[in-house]
């Protein structure tokens, strides 16, 4: 599995971007990039909801950025398994977002 290296990358692979701008008035962080995409479970599994949120106080390229390297470590902690298998530790055959 390789890393999504940019939004290009991201959006190519099926996932939504929904970038928000919250202005200067409200408390928080002022910029947020949340990205989801549905995505199949293994056998006699359900599927779930990838949710990917940034925050940035200073830009949105930053909120981005933070919201890809969060959308990385969940898609390489569910695709840990061995290169070139497609089975999970229990045996159930899990279906890719994108290779």
């Amino acid at each position: 599995m390789t890393d999504l290296a940019n939004i290009a990358a991201v959006t190519g692979a099926g996932y939504r971007e929904t970038a928000t701008d919250r202005g200067t008035i409200l408390p928080g962080p002022r910029f947020h990039c949340h990205l989801t995409k549905y995505v199949s479970g293994g056998a006699h599994q359900a599927g779930y909801e990838v949710r990917a949120d940034g925050y940035s106080a200073t830009s949105a390229a930053s909120a981005r950025g933070a919201a890809i390297a969060i959308l990385n470590n969940q898609r390489s902690h569910r695709y840990s398994f061995a290169a070139g298998t497609s089975k999970d530790t229990l045996g159930n055959t899990l279906t890719r977002d994108v290779s």
